[in-house]
């Protein structure tokens, strides 16, 4: 059974949601630049003794991205409607 309780609804205030907001989006950022740097050596050939390392650390980081990443970002987004924030 999923819990579809959001904490930012219930207990959270503006602020809350505010500041988790502003981190959640920072985290986004450096997975993607992190992403990006992966890819860019990948496309240089880089790690030529580990051909799948960059596949998969940029796999990892999409799944992160996806499954961690995501849905706290729309509960966030969700307490920031309820409380008539950004």
């Amino acid at each position: 059974m999923t819990d579809n309780r959001n904490p930012y609804i219930e207990q959270g205030i503006i602020q809350d949601c505010d500041n988790d907001y502003h981190l959640v989006a920072q985290m986004r950022t450096l997975m993607h630049d992190a992403i990006n740097f992966a890819k860019k050596h990948q496309d240089q050939g880089a790690m030529a003794y580990n051909d799948y390392f960059f596949e998969d650390m940029i796999e990892k980081l999409d799944d992160v991205l996806a499954d961690t990443l995501a849905p706290v970002q729309d509960q966030i987004e969700q307490g920031l409607d309820y409380h008539g924030g950004a």
